[in-house]
């Protein structure tokens, strides 16, 4: 994602979807901390489903970048998280990372999937130095070419009329994943998996895939049956009995595992439906994939995987996430 964001700042001006900030929005008691909420909601409001990036650091000149300076204290995504769930509806879909560029360290929200609108202001907020209301509940931004201002009877419109035709269903689920690290019978080895939550009133049919980039000097991803198959034969080395007599592992049935030359594919198996899983109204799948996915060892902090979704509710192609697991 960096590369694309390098490519971004040196070739790229301000748009619907670009945004320059030479610091970092403030939060707590700064008189300006409600300008991070305005921003986002008319980001989240312009009517491209087109992701959209505030990147931090930068000094803008006629709406190309300038100039740069250092980001060096980061503040927490979960704070920004946290402040705007509280204060704009529905939620927005965000990320907040650091990343290198050139020799500064400067960051940037990627605002993407957010096809809810309109995003609008929860309750009344005042300015911290006069305590005269800054914004209303029910008060909602649009962002236009480099500008932003407020929706108006025309935007809400066009808004309900796009809801009323078929829409892209991506902004339905919400994605979550974590590591394992308490499976007794993997004796320590890190699973990963992913949660998938329906919060829409409508049931959606989903493929899904996730692809690990393949480095076997750094990790070794393996199904959960190859593990447990050589827990097992480490248990019995050195019996008369031999492994064989003791335990059958096999695969699972319901999962598909492909080391290919570049990636590991893990795959949900279809069975005799087009969509192996179907998710009904305001409903979470919990481990999907049957924490079928071992770390068999590594050597670093961070396992990134791609995620892949498929659905006929998808307009726009599948939605794809990054996903990274801690280990």
């Amino acid at each position: 994602m960096s590369d694309e964001i390098e490519k971004i700042i040196d070739y790229e001006s301000e748009s619907h979807k670009l945004d320059f900030k030479e610091i970092e929005y403030s939060l707590g008691n700064n008189p300006k901390k409600n300008e991070i909420l305005k921003d986002f909601s008319a980001l989240a409001n312009h009517p491209s489903n087109d992701e959209k990036l505030i990147i931090i650091g930068v000094i803008e000149e006629n709406g190309l970048a300038k100039d740069f300076r250092n980001i060096d204290k980061v503040t927490d995504e979960a704070k920004y998280q946290q402040f705007i769930e509280s204060n704009i509806e529905p939620k927005i879909n965000f990320e907040y990372k650091s990343f290198n560029y050139k020799d500064y360290k400067l960051t940037y929200f990627r605002i993407f999937n957010n096809q809810n609108r309109p995003y609008l202001f929860k309750k009344e907020l005042k300015r911290s130095t006069d305590k005269k209301v800054e914004f209303r509940a029910g008060d909602g931004y649009i962002r236009m070419g480099t500008s932003t201002r407020k929706l108006i009877r025309k935007d809400f419109d066009s808004i309900y009329n796009d809801k009323v035709k078929a829409k892209d269903r991506k902004s339905d689920l919400e994605i979550n994943y974590e590591t394992f690290n308490y499976d007794m019978d993997l004796e320590g080895h890190p699973v990963l998996e992913v949660h998938i939550s329906n919060v829409s009133n409508k049931s959606i049919d989903i493929d899904i895939e996730l692809r690990i980039k393949r480095d076997l000097k750094s990790y070794k991803i393996s199904e959960r049956s190859e593990i447990l198959r050589k827990i097992e034969e480490k248990k019995y080395e050195g019996s008369s009995f031999g492994f064989g007599l003791h335990t059958q592992i096999l695969p699972s049935l319901d999962i598909t595992f492909e080391e290919k030359w570049d990636y590991y594919v893990i795959k949900m198996n279809p069975k005799t439906k087009k969509f192996p899983i179907t998710l009904f109204q305001n409903q979470k799948e919990e481990e999907i994939f049957q924490k079928e996915i071992v770390v068999d060892f590594c050597e670093i902090d961070e396992i990134i995987a791609d995620l892949i979704i498929r659905s006929d509710d998808f307009l726009e192609g599948p939605l794809k996430q990054e996903l990274k697991f801690s280990i």
